[in-house]
């Protein structure tokens, strides 16, 4: 649903080759620290992923890289918070949702897990007392119950916790009236300020799966602003409180009413403090973590 779309040929491939066989020095790295603290090189085919993740000339018209919405410094993820869905290459165009190249997105760069939780899983570094109890409650299955989507342990053969199950759910998010998607000409939005993202359902043409989104990694969360998949949520504090009152506060009604999770959130009983706790716990998931740094 992007105004994006990458032309990568053959052709395309083969002159990428070429291009890195003949480089006499690395490129020059993603402008983020975590890839200044990477300690082993790309191998081939990551280098490849890497140059068609950067190169502008692959939309359609040219001139937007993934990296442009996949920002290193806002955790590969939309750089502009102040706008609720993705702009494509075209500046008066966007899509309806807040949304790489296989090889090069499983690599240290994208991926260096160093996080102050991940220090703190490999026992080198403490976690404050709040952050302490923000973790309690994100894993308390009668309280937050956050890791029945959301698991946080490492894997059987310590691999680093990925913060999703990688499942599909209708949160019950409400319509976001802000969203420059609805306002498009009709030859991109036909149906305007009435168009509804069934998601899943919309897809696979199954009712019910209809207002289902694949429930994300909660990896790098606390700079990934804005939230949910219509980017209606600006605050990290809103989504929690969210899934705490969704069914008993002054919330908007869910902009997909049927298949609606109500048995893992909508009215945990969490008070105030303890989804500040939660809050202050998902902001020790941002990697790049430097000791006697505060990451809020």
């Amino acid at each position: 649903m992007r105004t994006i779309t990458l032309r990568i040929t053959p052709a395309v491939v083969l002159i990428l080759v070429a291009r890195l066989a003949a480089r006499q020095e690395k490129p020059a790295p993603l402008q983020d620290n975590r890839a200044a603290r990477a300690i082993r090189s790309l191998t081939k085919k990551e280098q490849l992923g890497k140059e068609l993740f950067l190169d502008k000339n692959l939309s359609t018209p040219p001139g937007q890289a993934c990296a442009h919405c996949h920002a290193a410094e806002a955790g590969f993820g939309q750089p502009d918070a102040d706008v609720p869905v993705s702009q494509g290459v075209h500046p008066d165009r966007f899509g309806n949702r807040n949304d790489m190249t296989a090889a090069y997105e499983r690599t240290h760069e994208l991926n260096p897990f160093s996080s102050k939780y991940d220090l703190f899983l490999q026992g080198k570094v403490k976690l404050t007392d709040q952050e302490q109890r923000g973790l309690a409650w994100f894993e308390d299955e009668k309280k937050g119950r956050c890791v029945e989507c959301h698991p946080n342990r490492p894997g059987p053969n310590r691999e680093p916790p990925l913060f999703t199950d990688f499942t599909y759910d209708n949160l019950g998010v409400p319509k976001n009236a802000e969203s420059p998607f609805y306002y498009l000409p009709r030859s991109l939005n036909p149906d305007g300020t009435k168009f509804v993202d069934l998601g899943l359902g919309g897809v696979v043409k199954k009712p019910e799966e209809s207002g289902k989104f694949r429930v994300p990694t909660l990896r790098n969360v606390a700079v990934t602003a804005p939230y949910m998949h219509n980017g209606i949520f600006k605050r990290l504090r809103q989504v929690v409180a969210f899934y705490n009152t969704r069914d008993v506060g002054p919330w908007p009604a869910p902009e997909v009413p049927q298949n609606v999770n109500r048995e893992e959130l909508g009215n945990l009983g969490l008070t105030e403090q303890e989804v500040d706790d939660i809050v202050v716990f998902l902001h020790t998931l941002t990697d790049g973590y430097e000791a006697g740094v505060d990451s809020r």
